[in-house]
């Protein structure tokens, strides 16, 4: 006997063949419940808990077809096993196209209630199996919930952290003396800014694994434009990027690259801090690629020779792309300079 004893629902309108049934179930510690019709059994469905249900072709003046109509897409819906007197395929096509698990044909043969068992054990299994796929399924998405909730929480600590250690790192600039001293710090301010951010958007998305590059950048740009401001520079930052969502290490690297891009610019392009814009763009290609270029109007530079500076940001952008597979591209312009790469989204 089973350790939860199995409840059939039998709809049938023969009360000789359902006692016949009945004591076969009772012997295989089975409870049945009868139901002459299918307004009756319907009743019966919803006051009961069944685990599955026998369902007769012919019921009167309606047919098991309407009773599957009217439940089989009700939720806790039992299996169905049909049972049909016919011979022909269409009834049991019909009846499994409408939701029954499995059909059985009357038999004079005698065989009729072993094949009627077999296929509600069938049932019972199929039943047992989606249970606990469904279980299964609940507990995943539960389980990565948390995850999601927790990694949330992680990027949340790590974006105050770098605030907290950006702030120690201005604080240790306004108490430095030394001009290439302050410039460095103050850089290395914005850099761990450009990180801060990325962990910043992490934890306010419902998507830990991506970011939208385009509010990112625009957020960046603005600590750029507070910097610049800083600093005296009558420079201006102008932005021109399109929808994109990027992986959360790829927009790392592309948030290190742009603000080291911009800072250059800033520096360099222009003579003696004579005002002029830098112009971030950043838009999407064939093929599942993106392109960000940071562009100005100012001396020019190709790329080539010398760096200006210590040379640490030419090195920190050259890590960058190796990090996103790509190649930093300067192109001919009839004044000023354009750098530009492209990566997979």
């Amino acid at each position: 006997m089973p350790d939860v004893q199995v409840h059939i629902l039998y709809v049938d309108d023969d009360p000789a063949l359902v006692r016949l049934v009945e004591k076969a179930a009772v012997r295989r510690g089975y409870l049945l419940t009868h139901a002459k019709d299918v307004q009756d059994g319907l009743s019966k469905l919803d006051s009961l808990k069944c685990n599955v249900v026998v369902l007769d072709h012919h019921l009167g003046s309606e047919t098991g077809l309407d009773f599957l109509k009217a439940r089989t897409k009700a939720e806790g819906m039992p299996p169905v096993i049909y049972v049909t007197g016919s011979t022909e395929a269409t009834v049991a096509v019909n009846a499994l196209k409408a939701g029954a698990f499995d059909y059985v044909t009357k038999s004079a043969s005698g065989d009729f209630l072993e094949l009627l068992f077999n296929a509600i054990e069938a049932a019972l299994a199929r039943a047992a199996l989606e249970r606990a796929k469904i279980k299964a399924e609940n507990e995943v998405r539960e389980a990565r919930d948390r995850a999601e909730l927790m990694l949330r929480e992680v990027n949340h600590r790590i974006a105050n952290s770098l605030a907290m250690v950006a702030s120690l790192v201005r604080m240790q600039a306004s108490i430095v003396t030394d001009t290439a001293a302050v410039a460095a710090l103050t850089e290395t301010q914005v850099r761990i800014k450009a990180i801060s951010g990325v962990h910043r958007r992490l934890y306010r998305s419902t998507d830990v694994g991506q970011v939208s590059l385009n509010e990112y950048i625009e957020d960046l740009v603005e600590d750029l434009r507070s910097s610049v401001q800083v600093d005296g520079s009558s420079s201006g930052i102008e932005l021109v990027v399109e929808p994109l969502i990027v992986s959360t290490d790829k927009t790392v690297a592309i948030g290190v690259a742009v603000t080291e891009l911009v800072t250059n610019a800033l520096k360099y392009a222009y003579d003696s801090h004579a005002p002029g814009q830098v112009r971030v763009i950043a838009r999407a290609l064939d093929g599942g690629m993106a392109s960000v270029s940071v562009e100005d109007d100012g001396v020019g530079w190709t790329g080539s020779g010398k760096p200006r500076g210590t040379g640490l940001g030419t090195k920190i952008v050259s890590a960058m792309m190796t990090s996103l597979n790509s190649q930093l591209v300067y192109q001919p312009m009839a004044k000023g300079t354009r750098a530009t790469f492209e990566f997979a989204l």
